[in-house]
């Protein structure tokens, strides 16, 4: 356990990682930040090796993120403010469980890949990550997933924010999001997912000279009015295919 005074400008590290050949196996082991201060370094724990298995805790004094890694993370069961700042190019993390109370449970600064993983913010956003493969994302109160450029095999569930935001393709799958659109698709792919829009009179997915295909649209706005697809402003090519449309209240001003 790691702890000091909230100070400005005395905040060390509890664990760094210096070299890219290192390897840390924290198998039964923990490590928490109780308290600190988040100025320069900014993150408590900094991987540049591989660090495998453990248990990470931060604080609520910590204001930034828990771990910045430009290694790899494979394991690792973090609980915090703030999870994990991804810094690494094109990184794999393998088997994640991030669970945050204060903010974003993950980011990347750079391209990462993040696989069978799960992540969970109590608030803010979940995950931000280029590309994210069989994980499940959760966000009580904020957008889901954002900037992905190949979602694949993954669930998502948020509230009160976008559930994903995509800058390539999203395959399979599911996302059920409550008060705001399940997917913004832009001039991207979504293919054969399974989308539930809840609360929200829509739309429920956006699109604009993008591709939407079999994938099965549920809007559950109690009342008419319900928009389960539209066309952005400006869109001169969007495609949508073999979708199927289902209304809660099947009124004829729903607009599939």
């Amino acid at each position: 356990r790691f702890t000091q005074a909230t100070t400005y400008g005395i905040f060390n590290r509890l664990l760094y990682i210096d070299n890219a050949a290192s390897e840390i196996n924290n198998i039964g082991f923990e490590w928490e930040v109780e308290n600190g201060h988040n100025s320069s370094p900014l993150y408590p724990i900094r991987n540049d090796g591989t660090l495998i298995g453990g248990k990470f805790i931060g604080g609520p004094a910590l204001s930034n993120y828990l771990i910045q890694t430009y290694g790899t993370l494979k394991h690792l069961d973090v609980y915090a403010s703030k999870g994990i700042l991804f810094n690494g190019y094109l990184k794999k993390h393998y088997n994640l469980n991030v669970h945050t109370y204060g903010g974003q449970a993950a980011a990347e600064a750079t391209n990462t890949y993040v696989y069978d993983s799960y992540f969970h913010a109590e608030t803010g956003q979940a995950l931000s990550a280029f590309y994210v493969i069989n994980c499940i994302v959760i966000a009580d109160n904020g957008a889901g997933v954002s900037g992905t450029r190949r979602l694949i095999n993954s669930t998502i569930r948020n509230a009160n924010g976008i559930g994903v935001s995509l800058a390539g393709e999203m395959i399979g799958g599911s996302v059920y999001t409550e008060n705001n659109v399940s997917i913004a698709a832009g001039i991207y792919e979504a293919l054969g997912v399974s989308i539930y829009n809840k609360d929200y009179i829509g739309p429920g997915v956006t699109v604009s000279n993008g591709e939407i295909s079999n994938c099965a649209i549920i809007d559950d706005y109690p009342f008419s009015g319900q928009k389960s697809i539209e066309v952005d402003s400006g869109a001169t090519s969007p495609t949508i295919t073999n979708c199927s449309f289902d209304f809660l209240n099947n009124s004829t001003n729903n607009v599939a």
